[in-house]
């Protein structure tokens, strides 16, 4: 199967399996200039209205070329100039090597933009590897079997946050990504060498090259465990 169809396929499955999006509805978008998310955002584009998408980037610092890069990207794909909204992340600063106070200030930015819009579902490019990823890590470092969710209320049910490539695996991705020359733009940060989710990442890389190819994937089968974990149906 063409891999824009395959892709397609699982992240309209997710989307109505999951109730993640309304027809209209509008969305922010959080772009990170990553291949997941500019995958996700090309994905997206073909299947909701793209005048509903609101692209919000949030960087830790400027970093001309990748702004650049997005910037036209956006454009490109949502057929509209000025598409992208750009915010700072405040914390990044005080705690340069700190994945989790990064990627939490990164979301208090993402929640106050949607109030400032009025618009309650945003966006997130997390995928099957993730799933799996945070699963063995809670397992690992925390004790619990908890994971990410396909769509997750925050402050009551005020906002969802939604991962409409929830089905889909990273293996996927890269090739879309090649086959249609989307060209993945990311920071140099010293923590994501150093965190957690690197080391799981790549245990769970070396157990991949070392399965039989005739079996389902390594992440396909923790994925499913943490969803019947998670009771996530």
């Amino acid at each position: 199967m063409n891999i824009e169809k395959l892709i397609l396929r699982r992240t309209s499955e997710a989307i109505k399996k999951y109730s993640l999006l309304e027809k209209n509805e509008q969305v922010i978008y959080a772009l990170s200039g990553g291949k997941d998310s500019k995958s996700l955002l090309k994905i997206l584009a073909k299947i909701h209205p793209v005048e509903n998408i609101f692209p919000v980037h949030v960087f830790p610092y400027l970093f001309p070329e990748l702004s650049e890069n997005i910037h036209g990207y956006c454009d490109k794909l949502l057929n509209r100039s000025n598409s992208l909204i750009e915010l700072e992340n405040p914390d990044w600063k005080n705690s340069p090597d700190d994945c989790y106070i990064c990627a939490r200030s990164r979301k208090k930015v993402l929640f106050e933009t949607a109030q400032e819009l009025g618009i309650s579902k945003i966006v997130y490019a997390h995928n099957k590897n993730d799933v799996a990823e945070t699963f063995l890590m809670n397992i690992i470092y925390s004790g619990n079997t908890y994971t990410m969710f396909p769509k997750q209320p925050f402050f009551d049910g005020k906002f969802d946050v939604i991962r409409p490539f929830y089905n889909v695996e990273v293996k996927d991705i890269i090739r879309y990504c090649r086959i249609y020359q989307i060209d993945p733009q990311a920071y140099s940060c010293k923590g994501k060498t150093i965190n957690k989710r690197a080391k799981i990442r790549d245990i769970l890389d070396d157990l991949e090259k070392d399965q039989n190819e005739k079996r389902s994937s390594i992440i396909h089968r923790i994925f499913v465990s943490s969803t019947k974990a998670n009771d996530i149906k």
